[in-house]
């Protein structure tokens, strides 16, 4: 059975512990956040019992006032509770819930399940656009999951994981190359089953529907980057500062990351961004294939080999920042 002709077994995909995943992160989270609350308590109180030993140790006479008032304790932000819940979130994915289950074997053989039940409900576009006629990535999850059920809530939290090195031996081959971390998994699941290219998601909402270090490759601000810049900051990123190998390359195709971009005009720029416009790993010209994004400003291109001409037309064209929608503090079941 092909690849686009094959059924979803959903028995299989629904014994699959996703319930599990989202139940074992809100017991974290609640346990994280409660360890942060009580620490900003702690030190509430240890301002207070210095003031007091403070006035103590200076005056005989029995203070008037309260020294609790003298301070403001301080309250866990809504900010500060969102990077709890994302940082917990993508720990317990990693290091407690798919070796518990040990999921790692079984992930990789149910992807394709995973991305044939992603777009298997029946789509009328015009409903998730945007009014400019852009897909809404909110209004899609919508589409998608049913944030009633827990295994649903659970699945959507397993596919916003940045490490998928947790679940892919090795990314740039084989049966885990469709799902490497250049695949954003939504929006792949429409492109490969409706033909609706990447470049229709917008981008102010991309942050629903696809994972953090992803995205921030996929949303890069236009830069002016030369070849021989690139080139230039691969040769850098790619070469060995120390040990016994000092001086030697690090082979392009199998290298996951510049190693050090210091100094070099891809300093700033998110690892994923580095790696499409470097064409190192997943998107090195030997590994790429469509499914994957290859180019941060055009998601449906298939660059130029950079060893041999430029690959963009790099002269920028976006003159103001782009305004991504902030969902830090939301869940989307919440919404």
């Amino acid at each position: 059975m092909s690849f686009l002709t094959q059924k979803i077994n959903i028995k299989q995909l629904h014994q699959t512990p996703f319930r599990e995943l989202y139940q074992s992160v809100e017991l974290a989270v609640e346990e994280q956040i409660r360890l942060q609350e009580m620490n900003l308590e702690s030190k509430f109180l240890q301002q207070v019992e210095q003031a007091e030993q403070h006035y103590s140790n200076s005056s005989e006479a029995p203070s008037e006032t309260s020294f609790a008032d003298q301070f403001s304790q301080q309250q866990l932000s809504a900010e500060e509770a969102s990077a709890i819940r994302r940082k917990v979130t993508q720990e317990i994915i990693k290091d407690t819930w798919i070796p518990k289950y040990r999921l790692k074997p079984v992930l990789v053989a149910l992807m394709p399940q995973i991305i044939v039940w992603l777009q298997q409900k029946h789509l009328i576009l015009a409903e998730v656009c945007t009014a400019e006629g852009q897909i809404d990535g909110r209004k899609m999850l919508n589409h998608i999951f049913d944030f009633s059920n827990e295994w649903d809530r659970g699945l959507y939290q397993f596919l916003m994981l940045d490490a998928r090195s947790a679940y892919l031996s090795t990314q740039y081959k084989g049966e885990s190359k469709p799902y490497c971390s250049l695949v954003p998994l939504i929006p792949y699941a429409f492109k490969l089953y409706k033909s609706i290219p990447y470049s229709k998601w917008d981008k102010t909402t991309l942050r629903w529907v696809v994972n953090k270090s992803l995205c921030d490759a996929m949303t890069l601000e236009r830069q002016e980057f030369t070849r021989e810049e690139l080139l230039a900051a691969r040769n850098q990123g790619l070469t060995i500062m120390s040990g016994e190998k000092e001086g030697s390359k690090r082979n392009p195709m199998t290298t996951h990351k510049l190693w050090s971009t210091k100094g070099t005009v891809l300093e700033e720029v998110p690892d994923l961004a580095q790696v499409m416009l470097t064409q190192i790993w997943c998107a090195h010209p030997s590994n790429r294939t469509n499914s994957m994004v290859l180019n941060p400003y055009n998601w449906d291109q298939m660059p130029t080999p950079l060893i041999t001409e430029d690959i963009f037309n790099m002269k920028p064209t976006i003159t103001k920042k782009l305004k991504v929608e902030d969902t830090s503090n939301e869940l989307p079941w919440n919404v």
